[in-house]
């Protein structure tokens, strides 16, 4: 049914998500433009909010399984439901790969400072340095790395033209699903 909403831990999750994505891509865009000791700053706030938002993905699934969201609106074509399927799978992909391959990098990088998790204690590496493969696996991620967040971005964008385009042309509540002020 088109009034349906999802709960108030969905909604968060959400939102909360988002607000971190934007904030962590502002980052890694003003890194190039840094001096030395503000850039190291930003590069362990940026990891943080990298492993922040893959543990709140995790989560978000999980939760995804155990409130189900509403169901669409009956009046959606079979198309648009398609759609609107494969492109939460690829934003979920997106949420996770994105961290993941940022964990791969990390790990594969020469420069040796730890990755310290908001200051409380270091995150682990994954053991792939110093391996023969760990200089081309790095170069591979980190080409990765940048460009699933323009993908992402492109889907983002998407995902909001299509909340809006339900909101304003089919009159049919999706948007308001997500926002609790919204009908």
């Amino acid at each position: 049914m088109a009034n349906q909403k999802y709960n108030i831990v969905s909604m968060i999750l959400h939102w909360l998500i988002f607000a971190l994505l934007v904030w962590n891509i502002a980052i890694g865009w003003g890194l190039e433009d840094m001096d030395k000791a503000a850039k190291l700053a930003a590069i362990q706030t940026h990891k943080s909010l990298g492993f922040t938002l893959l543990l709140l993905v995790i989560f978000r699934l999980a939760w995804r399984h155990i409130a189900k969201p509403p169901a669409l609106p009956s009046t959606m074509s079979a198309r648009d439901v398609k759609i609107a399927g494969l492109t939460h799978i690829a934003l979920y992909a997106i949420m996770l790969g994105v961290p993941l391959l940022g964990w791969f990098m990390i790990s594969t990088s020469s420069y040796k400072f730890p990755t310290m998790f908001w200051g409380m204690f270091q995150w682990p590496l994954l053991p792939l340095s110093g391996q023969s493969f760990s200089k081309p696996l790095h170069e591979i991620t980190e080409f990765a790395h940048s460009k699933l967040v323009w993908v992402g971005i492109i889907l983002v964008i998407l995902h909001v033209a299509a909340a809006i385009k339900h909101q304003i042309i089919d009159k049919d509540g999706v948007l308001g699903r997500m926002i609790p002020f919204i009908k």
